[in-house]
């Protein structure tokens, strides 16, 4: 059946009514009370080489939600106190193409720290490659969500990136080189999720939100339209009529940052591809006019615009600077 493809003028106009869940409110507190409760125990470990360079670059590490230990690098520009910080989040099962070129040399050529965070459960390089299953179901591709079937909701893969990207802030507000008042997040695909989230979460520190390709939100849409690895995931997941799907469909919805848009207070650019079939187009419109604050959209009309993302990611980078050096 072929995958419909909304023109422009639906995306522009798109306008998702919608009730927040019941329990939304309640839910979130709840899981972000019982993180509070687990030590960050942070690591910071330098990597020599580029210390005697105008950034230091360290290896960080830091305990979340599950008690699972995240992994990253932060690179601050040296002879400078108190500098903003960007914090990333990548895609599911897909890096940022050539994030140190495109993201971290930029951002401390203008005094900005980048804090690269990556995704729980995406250590391994080998997750990227996206594998195809075969018929002996060797080389099956990785599904995250599926694996944790049975699990509290509230221990699920989804909850737990949006509170990594909370621990993430944290991690950067015990830095004393950091201007934790002066903090943007830029992310891509599904790492939009927690970076919307966070910025709805922690006002006081978030000043800038870059979004490249958000996705999953406004999940009704999202899910019909999109052809990714993880809308076939997030499909498989909870079809069915059985009582316990039934109950997935309604807490996914907990997670689905279309209920936070009217309180992201903080400049946004976002940017959508109307030829992306992967990360469609007309649910990040619909995200995108729900917002309530100074908002900018980058839009591609074809994918050959820019194959590379450089562009994109330039012009995020470039907001992201600008925005928060006014802020700083």
């Amino acid at each position: 059946m072929a995958i419909r493809r909304p023109g422009f003028d639906e995306c522009y106009q798109a306008l998702p009514e919608l009730t927040r869940p019941a329990q939304f409110q309640s839910f979130w507190n709840s899981v972000i009370l019982s993180l509070k409760k687990v030590p960050l125990e942070p690591q910071l470990k330098l990597r020599l080489k580029r210390t005697f360079a105008r950034e230091s670059l360290h290896d960080v590490q830091f305990r979340s939600h599950n008690d699972t230990v995240l992994s990253g690098y932060l690179n601050i520009p040296r002879k400078l106190k108190r500098v903003p910080a960007v914090i990333t989040f990548h895609d599911y099962l897909s890096d940022f193409e050539r994030v140190n070129e495109s993201i971290t040399e930029p951002l401390s050529q203008a005094g900005i720290a980048h804090l690269y965070l990556k995704m729980r459960g995406h250590e391994n390089p080998a997750v990227f490659a996206r594998p195809t299953r075969s018929k002996d179901g060797a080389g099956a591709p990785t599904t995250f969500f599926l694996d944790q079937q049975g699990q509290p909701f509230e221990r699920s893969f989804g909850v737990a990136i949006i509170l990594d990207a909370l621990r993430g802030v944290d991690f950067l507000r015990l830095n004393r080189n950091i201007n934790h008042t002066a903090i943007g997040l830029m992310g891509r695909g599904l790492g939009c999720v927690p970076a919307l989230f966070a910025a709805a979460f922690k006002p006081e520190s978030v000043r800038a939100l870059g979004l490249e390709r958000p996705g999953p939100v406004w999940h009704e849409e999202w899910l019909q339209l999109s052809q990714s690895p993880l809308a076939r995931e997030w499909n498989e997941w909870m079809k069915g009529r059985s009582a316990q799907k039934k109950e997935l469909r309604e807490k996914m919805r907990q997670i689905d940052p279309v209920y936070l848009s009217q309180e992201i207070s903080c400049p946004v650019l976002m940017s959508t591809g109307l030829e992306d079939a992967e990360h469609p187009a007309l649910p990040g419109f619909g995200l995108f006019n729900l917002l309530r604050t100074e908002k900018a959209m980058q839009i591609f009309t074809d994918e050959a615009q820019d194959p590379d993302h450089k562009k994109e990611h330039q012009q995020q980078v470039e907001f992201l600077i600008e925005t928060l050096r006014a802020k700083d």
